[in-house]
């Protein structure tokens, strides 16, 4: 009889060993875990409506504003645009425009908190006055909302998940609300909630990677040494 291990299971392990690089990423056992949300987003009287309102709803992909829980800079000053319908505003240093005269925003669309009317902005060069006009026009709310989505099968799993059943898990924040076209029904996905993990350490990660392959590699040498050993047993 021997008493070294089974020469199969030597094998198995080895093998398990060599697979790690493959195999340890995929079990997310380390970094933050991000959980999602989804809510319906309807139109209602030409105004967005949000179905189940969360404060962990902030920000919304393309409709600048809308979700604001304090006023920025940027959405006090466009708010007043409402009502005074354009404003001039000079640049300094800049006497002529060549080519697109628009002023760079982060969304096409605006809209207010508890408001929901939808709004583009309007830019241009006012060549005589030497500065540039800004405004805002009302938009139909429902072809704004198409505009920002996009097709469900264009988002990651986590997304489409959500939407299939309210709530996901993923390793990737959103750190805006993107907004989900699912058979003609709209849906905001937002982060609203995460869970720490093991703390993620790449560089000690692929030192212990490196290290099972290598003992796998020994452990698959020992198991084929071991098979090219004649069989032990008892004598005549």
């Amino acid at each position: 009889m021997t008493d070294r291990p089974p020469r199969l299971a030597l094998v198995i392990l080895a093998l398990c060993l060599l697979t790690v690089p493959f195999w340890a990423p995929l079990l997310d056992v380390t970094g933050t875990e991000h959980e999602y949300s989804a809510t319906q987003l309807t139109v209602e009287d030409d105004r967005v409506q949000v179905q189940q309102d969360s404060p962990r709803l902030k920000q919304i992909n393309g409709l600048d504003c809308f979700r604001e829980r304090s006023p920025t800079r940027t959405c006090g000053f466009e708010s007043a645009l409402l009502t005074e319908r354009s404003r001039s505003a000079s640049y300094p240093g800049v006497r002529h425009v060549d080519g697109d005269p628009s002023l760079a925003a982060r969304d096409r669309y605006l809209a207010f908190p508890g408001d929901g009317r939808v709004f583009e902005r309007v830019t241009g060069w006012n060549e005589s006055a030497q500065s540039y006009r800004l405004s805002v026009e009302r938009v139909n709310a429902s072809q704004a909302v198409a505009d920002v989505s996009h097709p469900v099968d264009q988002y990651s799993p986590a997304v489409q998940r959500a939407v299939e059943t309210g709530a996901s898990k993923s390793q990737t924040d959103l750190r805006e609300a993107v907004v989900v076209n699912a058979s003609g029904r709209y849906y905001a996905v937002y982060t609203s909630g995460t869970t720490s993990l093991l703390s993620e350490a790449p560089g000690s990660e692929r030192v212990l990677e490196f290290l099972a392959v290598i003992t796998g590699a020994v452990l698959l040498f020992r198991a084929g040494a071991m098979g090219n050993e004649p069989a032990s047993g008892d004598g005549d």
